[in-house]
């Protein structure tokens, strides 16, 4: 409530609140549905400040040099960190369904941010790095994924033998596990091209496994469409039982299998367009722009990492905003003018009377867009609230608004000053308090039967022919397009 005690704020969410002078309604006001009486504690974290831009020390340095010690990833880090501590902490929270309190779990994480951006991406970065279990991007575009990246790789590899980047790329994902050092030993000063070399060391273990599912695939393409032949791949086993699904699974968390389904339905849905040979659908994955929506609502023992927008609805007994200090967007020259017209202005020292009074109308616009965000983020804690920014080394944190604004001004006249470590956090509300963890009978395990790894047997399938597919029918290879 405090957040959004001034008058301009609490019209943000309701039009017409906050200067209605002695009416009751007056001021937006909140009332907790639990009737445990157990208060929330809301922490605000010390601002991260960027270190400034140094020169560049050599023109081949990576282009992520800098950001490897940027303040977005030291936040990162730290609220990484301070979850997993939690966790093995044993932080209580309140259990909606036994209404009482136990020990959090992963899966009682949601962070949330205003865009998905580069503190959205630094943050699955950590998690996934520390080890915590992650739930991974809430939306997947899967042109970029590397599940997507790994396997049009591997086609391209199939249909040109002698593009060594690709296959470099295919030893080092999951599909063949090949060492960063490794790949450097097989690359390093080989006679020619790499496909080869891989070959002539098929006799040491890991390139040996390489060179069989590299092989067995291009194999395979000459004679199966593409959903089968992806399928097909996906159940191939290793020398240590796991399939090159479980493989992706293990690296890249649970995320990829959300990718690899829309892969393989992307395979299905080309050969149903026609294109029944690994060239045309390789061409079609070159042109694919596709965005997966993954469900989330529900809490599956993992951190959760998403959007405040898509965050509508849920609620999580401790929700992390760790990217507060933003700037939006100016917008582009075209405003729109009261009555429903537009004018053309690029330069904000050009406006008359009209554009000025358009571009504070977008302004602000804007900021009660904004302000409803937060009101959502804010709202989707059950039980801790924990706030954190970053600000670049060029700006001044006096006078930000975006969300860190309004919170901390709130948070002034709320709450008191905690030592946590070498920072200074100010905290609303309790301590938090611990609580025991539920003990978890192991299930009596027995090992496996035998047929539930063994691969099935193959079955002959239903083909449909097709005058355009004769030649290939009859040759076993399809006519390239």
């Amino acid at each position: 409530d405090a957040v959004f005690a001034t008058q301009a704020r609490a019209e943000a969410l309701s039009p017409g609140r906050g200067g209605l002078e002695d009416r009751v309604d007056a001021v937006i006001r909140h009332d907790a549905a639990r009737t445990d009486g157990l208060p929330g504690t809301v922490d605000v974290w010390e601002v991260e400040v960027d270190a400034p831009a140094a020169d560049r020390r050599a023109w081949d340095e990576p282009m992520d040099a800098a950001e490897r010690g940027g303040a977005r990833r030291r936040l990162a880090e730290k609220l990484t960190a301070e979850i997993g501590e939690m966790v093995r902490r044993g932080e209580a929270v309140h259990d909606p369904k036994t209404r009482s309190l136990r020990a959090m779990d992963w899966g009682d994480v949601l962070v949330l941010v205003k865009k998905r951006g580069p503190m959205f991406e630094e943050m699955l970065r950590a998690l996934k790095r520390s080890g915590a279990p992650v739930a991974g991007a809430d939306r997947l575009k899967l042109a970029q994924h590397p599940v997507f990246e790994d396997l049009r790789a591997l086609a391209r590899t199939a249909l040109f033998p002698t593009d060594d980047l690709s296959l470099a790329g295919v030893l080092r994902s999951p599909l063949c596990d090949v060492s960063e050092e490794r790949l450097f030993d097989l690359a390093y000063k080989r006679p020619g091209r790499l496909w080869p070399t891989l070959r002539d060391r098929a006799g040491e273990a890991d390139f040996g496994n390489a060179a069989d599912l590299i092989g067995g695939f291009r194999a395979a393409a000459g004679r199966a469409t593409p959903f089968d032949l992806f399928s097909g791949l996906m159940e191939r086993r290793d020398r240590r039982g796991l399939t090159v699904r479980q493989r992706f699974l293990t690296r890249l968390g649970s995320e990829a299998a959300d990718a690899i389904d829309a892969f393989l339905a992307q395979a299905l849905a080309a050969e149903q367009r026609g294109s029944r040979d690994l060239e045309r659908f390789a061409a079609d994955l070159d042109r694919l722009d596709q965005t997966v929506k993954r469900e989330m609502d529900e809490p599956r023992g993992e951190v959760r990492v998403m959007t405040a927008h898509s965050s509508k609805g849920l609620e999580a007994p401790v929700v992390i905003l760790p990217d507060t200090i933003f700037q939006d967007p100016l917008g582009d020259a075209l405003l729109e003018i009261e009555g429903g017209g537009f004018l053309w202005c690029g330069s904000k020292k050009d406006d008359c009377a009209v554009t000025a009074t358009a571009r504070e109308a977008r302004k602000k616009k804007g900021e009660e867009e904004s302000l409803r965000l937060l009101y959502v983020g804010l709202t989707r804690a059950r039980d801790r609230l924990i706030l954190g920014g970053r600000i670049a080394a060029n700006r001044k944190l006096d006078g930000v608004e975006a969300w860190w604004g309004p919170a901390t001004q709130a948070m002034q006249t709320l709450g008191r000053e905690v030592q946590k470590g070498d920072m200074t956090i100010r905290r609303f509300g309790p301590d938090p308090d611990t609580a025991p963890r539920a003990e978890t009978r192991a299930a009596d395990t027995a090992a496996p039967p035998g047929w539930l790894l063994a691969p099935p047997e193959a079955e002959a399938g239903v083909r449909l022919l097709a005058p355009s597919q004769a030649e290939a029918e009859s040759t076993g290879r399809a006519r390239p397009p």
